[in-house]
């Protein structure tokens, strides 16, 4: 009964051992999907930045542009106006564009943090069956001895046994010597 609860409780601990492999395999490629979606929009993040950047160079161009063509019509006020603004709008611009760079750095830096974390889940995963490994192998150096044992133990019965057939023999012979002598 022991050895069958022992045999039970390692296979249980196999199994939880595959169990726990399994899902830290799966968090991981779960994870490398996340950081290929993160890579995927930081990209578009870029692009998006580089396609703003070069509608502010042809904003800033066209409304420098304009305010020259202006200050040569008009007076010195409204074209330093039009510069005023061109200005405001490089710095939105400038804005948007380093929120975009930050949001970026902080996804980048989120997937790292979920790729250590299935890392150490499947280091502790591998751990655990090397754990759960030298249970078994415990359990089987103890079944083993327990046998040995058994054997044993049966081997002495087997040897007692003959003992007292030889003994029982010994003495029916002495028995039927006496008889015959006292006849």
């Amino acid at each position: 009964k022991k050895l069958k609860a022992e045999e039970e409780r390692a296979r249980r601990k196999a199994e939880a051992r595959r169990r726990a492999l399994a899902e830290a395999e799966a968090k991981r490629a779960r994870i490398e999907q996340e950081e290929a979606k993160l890579r995927a929009a930081m990209e578009e993040a870029r692009s998006q930045i580089a396609r703003e950047e070069r509608a502010r160079q042809r904003a800033l161009e066209a409304a420098k542009a304009a305010a020259e063509k202006k200050s040569m019509q008009d007076d010195e006020e409204s074209r330093l106006r039009a510069i005023v603004q061109a200005e405001a709008k490089r710095r939105i611009a400038d804005i948007q564009q380093k929120r975009l760079e930050l949001a970026a750095e902080e996804a980048a830096k989120k997937a790292k943090e979920e790729e250590k974390k299935a890392r150490r889940l499947e280091i502790e995963a591998k751990i655990q069956a090397e754990r759960d490994k030298l249970a078994e192998l415990a359990a089987e150096r103890e079944r083993l001895r327990l046998k040995a044992l058994a054997e044993e133990e049966t081997r002495r019965m087997l040897e007692a046994e003959k003992a007292r057939q030889r003994a029982a023999e010994e003495a029916r012979i002495n028995a039927e010597r006496e008889a015959a002598l006292k006849a």
